[in-house]
């Protein structure tokens, strides 16, 4: 599911193109990177050097802005469904289970099939915090990968 806040990489492009107007940065503003964009727009793209080499890292910085967009997303729906029990108007939020849910993502990834941060967190119980910090050092350690699937979700598969 796509949403309207997803970032598309042929508008970053565009928007990089701003630079030969003397607007250096727009397309980092574009894609949630206030900082180095503001930095950008005051320093000429960092006299243009760090303006050029974004043109290369422009699918990657729009992937990770989509991907940071899609974890909040998965968040906000894990945590509306917890609140929305039927019969109930509010439940609490689930108990913080003790350990490590390392061990337990793996197994499930092992299956083969891809599963998002809202089925983990639907599956093992534990916060989607604490599924989205093991889940990324998964990713540093190699042992699990991520991609955007059709409906614009982010799905985990094990290495």
């Amino acid at each position: 599911m796509k949403t309207h806040s997803s970032r598309n990489t042929g508008t970053a492009y565009l928007l990089w193109l701003a630079c030969f107007l003397s607007f250096n940065g727009i397309h980092r503003i574009y894609l949630k990177k206030y900082p180095s964009g503001v930095i950008y727009l005051f320093t000429f793209g960092i006299l243009g050097i760090g303006q050029f080499l974004d043109l290369f890292f422009i699918p990657a910085m729009t992937a990770e802005a989509n991907r940071r967009h899609q974890l909040v997303e998965d968040n906000l729906t894990v945590n509306v469904r917890q609140r929305l029990t039927p019969g109930r108007l509010y439940s609490p939020p689930i108990a913080t289970k003790p350990g490590n849910p390392s061990q337990e993502i793996l197994k499930i990834l092992a299956s083969g099939k891809g599963h998002s941060v809202a089925e983990l967190v639907a599956t093992t119980g534990y916060q989607s915090s604490k599924i989205q910090k093991t889940l990324t050092s998964l990713e540093v350690e190699d042992l699990v990968r991520a991609y955007i699937d059709d409906k614009g979700r982010i799905i985990y598969l094990i290495n």
